[in-house]
């Protein structure tokens, strides 16, 4: 499973919909690849409002769902 196409259309909604019913494990299994993707959409080239905005929200919220203490979750609100 992949959130990727959910970030990149902004969708929360879905997002939420998707992680909501997951175990820990499987939780566990998407995190470091929702965290690579930040990662590779925060260090681009260049990343202007206008391609940051929409993706932020679903962001937020996949990181809240799948990091797995509040420490984690407060430095990934706080980029």
């Amino acid at each position: 499973m992949t959130l990727h196409p959910m970030v990149d259309a902004g969708d929360a909604v879905n997002v939420v919909r998707v992680l909501r019913d997951l175990d820990a494990a499987q939780r566990k299994s998407l995190a470091d690849s929702v965290r690579s993707y930040e990662k590779s959409l925060r260090t681009a080239e260049f990343v202007s409002r206008r391609f940051w905005s929409p993706r932020l929200c679903a962001l937020s919220v996949a990181g809240a769902a799948l990091l797995p203490t509040a420490s984690s979750v407060a430095v990934w609100l706080g980029r």
